[in-house]
């Protein structure tokens, strides 16, 4: 998608096909990604592919239905999803003076509400996570070096070159708002289902950028170089993205977890916080590491926590109380715990 989005924009010939590759690369290294590497099964995911190609036909006279189709199906598969596209709704409405992208707007914006206040309570028996973890207007004022950092992690892969399509990233205003008004590390973190739309358009705002500085001719060929130094040293062991990506990186973990799972003896019970859990679905007695979930009468062999995401009061609790009654700590890594019962070894 974003290299035929290049070439739709002029960059078809051989000259410039690099850009298509390069933006292409960076998208497939990009944190709101690859953190979702370790995360267990969510069906929003499947709204990324619909809302990615409903992205790219919406610039298309031919595939305007197409593209009002694959927002439409994309809303389904979250609510923050669905305001997402509500909003998308509204800027095509100004943008294209449509009446149909109203209705976009007004059919994103209901499913959201319905899914907030009536579907989720209904099958869940309990409020959405998303309203439980707003405490309110103050919330937005709490937290601040962690949310600032949270969003520099958001654009400092593509150095902050959407800004200059900032017209685009005010879709973005609802779930960036929605981000920011918790206090929940993990939605923070630029991990998992919280920011898979959200990367999506900095990287559309960062195509019409790239664009708009070619045709400007304001030292493109400047900008491909530091995009090249900047990725390379994210994806490698530079010390320089300790400081704003450690640990949250998660490519590291999600290959030290397939060599782990090569480790672990087939008949041996593991259990896993949620996060790194569904890298263990094949296995026939997999528990999760969360007691307010589950409880077991057995005893895990392995105990696998996740220290970026996890890491709650109450994992903390139970690492403790299983750390004093009969388990070792066999290995940790910046984001992961590897608790063993002292008879199993590997």
């Amino acid at each position: 998608m974003q290299k035929n989005y290049i070439n739709k924009y002029g960059y078809n010939n051989k000259k410039n096909n690099y850009l298509s590759y390069l933006i292409y690369f960076i998208y497939l290294f990009y944190i709101g990604l690859t953190g979702l590497l370790l995360g267990d099964y969510r069906p929003v995911v499947i709204s990324l592919p619909l809302l990615a190609w409903g992205i790219y036909c919406m610039d298309d006279p031919k595939r305007q239905k197409l593209s009002l189709l694959l927002l439409i199906l994309a809303a389904l598969g979250k609510e923050d999803m669905a305001i997402f596209v509500g909003t998308i709704g509204i800027y095509l409405f100004f943008s294209k003076k449509k009446r149909i992208w109203l209705w976009l707007a007004a059919y994103g914006y209901i499913l959201f509400i319905l899914g907030l206040f009536v579907i989720i309570p209904y099958f869940r028996g309990a409020e959405s996570d998303t309203l439980s973890r707003v405490s309110g207007f103050e919330s937005l004022f709490q937290m601040l070096g962690y949310k600032l950092t949270y969003l520099i992690r958001l654009f400092f892969p593509v150095l902050f070159l959407p800004l200059l399509s900032w017209k685009k990233l005010w879709v973005l205003i609802p779930s960036i708002a929605m981000n920011l008004a918790t206090n929940y590390a993990g939605q923070l973190s630029a991990l998992n289902q919280y920011d898979i739309a959200t990367g999506l358009v900095i990287f559309w705002s960062f195509i019409s950028s790239i664009k708009l500085i070619k045709k400007k001719k304001q030292g493109l060929y400047y900008w491909v170089i530091l995009l090249i130094i900047t990725n390379m040293l994210l994806l490698s062991g530079h010390s320089f993205r300790r400081y704003l990506f450690e640990p949250f990186n998660r490519l590291d973990d999600y290959l030290y977890i397939q060599d782990l799972k090569q480790k672990i003896p087939s008949d041996a019970v593991v259990a896993a916080t949620e996060h790194p859990g569904g890298q263990f679905g094949q296995r026939k007695e997999l528990q999760i590491f969360d007691k307010t979930v589950k409880e077991y009468s057995k005893e895990p062999d392995y105990i696998i926590i996740d220290k970026i995401q996890d890491w709650t009061d109450t994992t903390q609790q139970m690492y403790a109380e299983k750390i004093n009654n009969g388990y070792i700590l066999r290995d940790e890594t910046i984001g992961l715990i590897i608790l063993q019962r002292v008879y199993f070894s590997f």
